[in-house]
């Protein structure tokens, strides 16, 4: 059963860091993601480039809910990813409320992420640490 929401808590986890994928299909989809218009060229280009990142954490957390090697190492790029846009967020004064929706929903995933940790970390020690024998 702990294996099951451990699997569906990656799952949500990355789905959430996948779903940008959509600004790489260009202005009026990243404008639906951040309520903001008028993109140069260059912040285009970066923007795009920001959905094909984001896709890759996703995708690698969405992989490490079936591949179990694979999740200290998706968790930790999540966690960076995440972390770096609530750090950046809390440093700056933005109103808008789109990017205050992404902060908050980074702030969830990253406890649901701490959660699925947690849990596989409890159900891996006590499958690895040996026990007494008296």
């Amino acid at each position: 059963m702990l294996k099951l929401l451990v699997t569906m808590l990656l799952l949500l986890v990355g789905a959430i860091n996948f779903a940008p994928i959509l600004g790489v299909l260009g202005p009026s989809s990243l404008e639906r993601l951040y309520s903001v218009n008028g993109f140069t060229p260059d912040v285009l280009m970066l923007l795009r480039h920001r959905a094909i990142l984001l896709a890759i954490v996703g995708g690698f957390l969405l992989v490490s809910a079936l591949r179990v090697s694979y999740r200290t190492p998706a968790s930790v790029c999540a966690y960076v990813s995440m972390t770096s846009y609530i750090l950046i967020f809390g440093a700056s004064d933005v109103e808008n409320q789109a990017l205050i929706k992404i902060y908050q929903i980074d702030t969830v995933a990253i406890a649901l992420l701490i959660v699925a940790n947690v849990i596989d970390w409890q159900a891996w020690k006590r499958v690895r640490l040996p026990t007494k024998v008296f």
